[in-house]
C-alpha cells in the first residue's frame, strides 16, 4: 500500500469563525494517483475546503500538512472567472503554460500537453476569444490548463456542470487514465455523483451537517 500523501488533514475545522466552523474534524488525505470526490448540497462548505487546503484561507483548528514535492493546481467554477480580457483560447493558453501548443512538439512536455488539448477538443475553437466561448468550451479550457502545467495535485470545483452527458464521460475517463499514466492526482467537490462515475474514485466523501463522512 502507498503510504504517500500529497497531503493529509487531521482533526481539520474550517470557515471563518472559530466559534462557527463550517466544518468540523475532517479527517481524509490525498495519494499518488488517487482521485477522491466530496460531494454536498450547495453551501455545505465543499469550496471552503478547497480554499483551505489551497491556503487560500486559513485552518481554524487541527492539522494540515502537505508534502513538499506537492503542486497544487485549483480549476475553478465558471462565474468564477473574469471575462473581460480580449484574449483568445489559444493565447491564453500560451500564456499560463510557457510551453509550445498547437504547433511542432519538442519535448515530451510538449507532445503530452498538445495531445490533452487535442482530446479535449480545445484545438477546434483555440481561436474564439475567451469571453464568446460556451459554458461547456470554458469548462474544458480550465480543465486544460491545469492538465497541462506541473501541477500533481489538481482541484476540481463542480468541474462537470456545464458539460453534456458524453463530455462528462470522456473527462471522468480522461482523469482516470492519467492518475495511471502520469500520476496525477485529483480532489473533486460537486454537488452529485451518477452511479457510472463510482468506479473511477479512489474514495468519496459526503458532508452531513459539518461533517464529512
Amino acid at each position: 500500500m502507498n503510504e504517500f500523501k500529497y497531503f493529509s488533514l487531521q482533526n481539520l475545522s474550517i470557515g471563518y469563525n472559530k466559534k462557527f466552523p463550517i466544518l468540523e474534524e475532517v479527517n481524509l488525505s490525498l495519494g499518488a494517483g488517487e482521485i477522491i470526490a466530496v460531494i454536498g448540497s450547495n453551501g455545505s462548505g465543499k469550496t471552503t475546503l478547497i480554499k483551505t487546503i489551497t491556503g487560500l484561507i486559513r485552518e481554524l483548528k487541527g492539522e494540515l500538512n502537505i508534502h513538499t514535492s506537492t503542486k497544487m493546481s485549483l480549476v475553478p467554477q465558471i462565474k468564477e472567472l473574469k471575462l473581460g480580457f480580449p484574449l483568445t483560447v489559444e493565447a491564453a493558453l500560451q500564456l499560463t503554460s510557457n510551453i509550445k501548443i498547437f504547433g511542432a512538439s519538442d519535448t515530451d512536455k510538449e507532445k503530452f500537453a498538445n495531445e490533452i488539448l487535442v482530446r479535449m477538443g480545445i484545438d477546434t475553437y483555440k481561436d474564439i476569444l475567451i469571453k464568446e466561448c460556451s459554458g461547456g468550451q470554458l469548462q474544458k479550457y480550465l480543465l486544460a490548463r491545469s492538465l497541462i502545467s506541473d501541477a500533481n495535485c489538481i482541484f476540481l470545483d463542480e468541474p462537470l456542470d456545464a458539460l453534456d452527458q458524453n463530455s462528462q464521460k470522456e473527462i471522468i475517463s480522461l482523469l482516470s487514465e492519467l492518475t495511471i499514466r502520469k500520476n496525477l492526482s485529483f480532489f473533486i467537490i460537486t454537488h452529485h455523483i451518477t452511479e457510472e462515475w463510482l468506479n473511477h474514485f479512489s474514495t468519496v466523501y459526503k458532508i452531513q451537517g459539518r461533517f464529512l463522512q
